[in-house]
């Protein structure tokens, strides 16, 4: 939708003595505003009229279906105590990002319940039933940027992003994650190498450890 610059120079002594003449909450921007729609409505024939508002609702539909078609959108599942929470959100789109986000509210995730936990997490996001979830996981594979899957009760989290699947111990993404938000002054690009960095370092840890899952206090220590 093509817009067009109109403007009108006018003596600063004249625009100041015309704005304080004005009615209050009247401004002369918004007079001349008035002025050209009354011009418009006179001089442009009805059918003419018509004829451009149906091109430019037109123009405004298809504006509004490529914005759509270009937004990316994540999907996070959350799971404790038996229950999940289903959530659909524009942020978090990286692992470490996701990860960071359930790991800030863990000194009162004992006491809260599913979805204050989920909520809490992941603020800019909005809840999905559970068939809701599901079928955007069908249908909206284009649109759909990732799907995480946090299962509190069994220390897992899944992550699906573009494609590309993986599973892993929340113990080690934890630990992984406060290492790559360690440094306040790194990008978020920086930051997802340190964290992929050190969920390798963790994992291999967890395996000399003969396939035991090594707390995560532990796990910081083996840095």
């Amino acid at each position: 939708m093509a817009k067009r610059d109109v403007t009108v120079w006018m003596d600063e002594h004249v625009y100041c003595a015309l704005s304080e003449c004005l009615p209050e909450g009247t401004s002369i921007e918004q007079e001349l505003a008035r002025m050209l729609e009354r011009l418009y409505e006179q001089t442009v024939p009805a059918e003419e009229r018509r004829k451009v508002e149906d091109t430019v609702r037109r123009e405004e539909r298809e504006a509004d279906a490529e914005m759509w078609s270009r937004r990316r959108f994540v999907l996070i599942k959350v799971v404790k105590d038996g229950r999940a929470c289903h959530l659909l959100t524009q942020d978090y789109r990286t692992p470490v990002e996701t990860v960071h986000a359930c790991e800030s509210c863990q000194p009162g995730a004992e006491g809260m319940d599913c979805e204050e936990l989920a909520k809490t997490a992941f603020r800019n996001s909005f809840p999905l039933t559970r068939e809701k979830f599901e079928e955007w996981c069908r249908t909206r594979g284009r649109e759909v940027l990732a799907v995480y899957e946090i299962d509190l009760d069994e220390n897992r989290m899944k992550a699906s992003v573009m494609g590309h699947a993986s599973e892993q111990s929340l113990d080690v993404l934890v630990e992984a994650a406060k290492e790559a938000y360690r440094d306040p002054g790194l990008r978020l690009e920086e930051r997802a190498c340190v964290f992929g960095e050190k969920v390798r370092e963790f994992s291999h840890a967890v395996e000399e450890g003969c396939g035991q899952e090594v707390p995560s206090a532990q796990l910081a220590q083996r840095m």
